[in-house]
């Protein structure tokens, strides 16, 4: 089956953040992300994505997940839930939870990074890194840590559209991508 473009999982995310009431943003989120992590379960995501399952039968699944979150879904998450089933976009929710997040952050013109380190980085590097996040880019940001000892050590930064290498294997690995280039 064909995927369907990145441009329908935005067009459902924009549609959904307006019809958000303000006060229910994080309660949206927090519901999308949830239904988007039960995707990881491969059982789970094959469901949703069988034919021979009935569109009904799917939607009152994702309902129920919705009720266990114990936060009131209103009218408009569950129209927009009916929506995203009847036109068969289920298997996209994962990444309309992406959008929605980012276009939330637009709308309240925030930044959100995600800073993954090897070891814990320490309160007072997290209070710097913020207060210099904020004067570069102007913005308030949200920052996520992460710990990956893959990195060996430094640090790698993702914001929506950026990311800062400094790890030592990001350097490592530019390394042996230059030692191979200079061997042809």
């Amino acid at each position: 089956m064909k995927s369907p473009s990145p441009m329908v999982g935005r067009t459902y995310a924009k549609v959904l953040l307006d019809e958000t009431p303000s006060d229910s943003y994080s309660t949206y989120l927090e519901m999308l992300k949830g239904i988007s992590e039960a995707f990881h379960n491969p059982d789970f995501s094959e469901a949703m994505g069988n034919p021979v399952i009935p569109t009904q039968a799917k939607e009152e699944v994702l309902c129920a997940m919705i009720d266990t979150f114990k936060i009131s879904a209103d009218k408009p998450f569950r129209n927009w839930i009916h929506s995203v089933t009847q036109k068969k976009r289920i298997a996209i929710l994962p990444r309309i939870w992406i959008v929605y997040e980012n276009l939330l952050y637009d709308r309240k013109m925030k930044i959100k990074a995600l800073m993954v380190t090897a070891f814990p980085f320490p309160e007072d590097g997290k209070r710097f890194l913020h207060k210099e996040m904020e004067r570069i880019w102007k913005k308030p940001v949200d920052i996520e840590y992460r710990l990956d000892p893959s990195i060996i050590g430094g640090l790698k930064m993702f914001t929506e559209d950026q990311v800062l290498d400094i790890s030592m294997i990001g350097q490592l690995n530019e390394i042996q991508d230059l030692l191979i280039s200079e061997k042809r």
